[in-house]
């Protein structure tokens, strides 16, 4: 059985992913992408934990600001699955990623970020079953393939789902 990642293990295995992207301030922008990460584990580990919409937006932007060879060059969206309305599937996200998605038509370089939507499909205190993630694995590939199929092929889109 595999576990759910808190919202703080999310953020490690986001700060580590962003701290592969290239560019000359990659080595300073990953120090201070840890002292966010940190500042997020010691205020939030006593609260039910790490409102992860906010977090995961700052934890971006800090990093694809921080380095001004990126900075301007990689446009970055996110979308947060809302948990506290019922899972219908593909059919009520289509209309949100599309709206989004347009706003970032053109763009050479686009990163979008999903987040929450293990919650939405395993609420917290339900088990991860074998279900559950067969239908995460389902709802990723069909939100990455509706992304690629808007995005033209000279797009440099990249998709994070937490």
């Amino acid at each position: 059985m595999i576990k759910k990642q808190s919202a703080l293990e999310q953020l490690r295995l986001l700060n580590r992913l962003l701290g592969r992207i290239a560019g000359e301030g990659a080595g300073q922008r990953a120090i201070h992408a840890e002292a966010a990460y940190r500042y997020f584990l010691n205020n939030y580990k006593e609260i039910d934990g790490v409102p992860l919409e906010r977090a995961a937006s700052t934890l971006v932007r800090l990093h694809l600001e921080l380095d001004p060879n990126l900075a301007g060059r990689i446009h970055f969206d996110h979308w947060h699955a809302p948990s506290e309305v019922d899972w219908g599937g593909p059919l009520w996200i289509r209309p949100i990623l599309l709206k989004r998605l347009n706003r970032l038509a053109g763009i050479p370089v686009v990163l979008f970020l999903v987040s929450g939507l293990r919650e939405a499909i395993c609420p917290e205190k339900a088990k991860w079953t074998q279900a559950r993630r067969n239908e995460y694995a389902r709802m990723r590939h069909w939100i990455e393939s509706i992304a690629a199929r808007h995005h033209p092929a000279r797009t440099r889109l990249q998709i994070i789902v937490l």
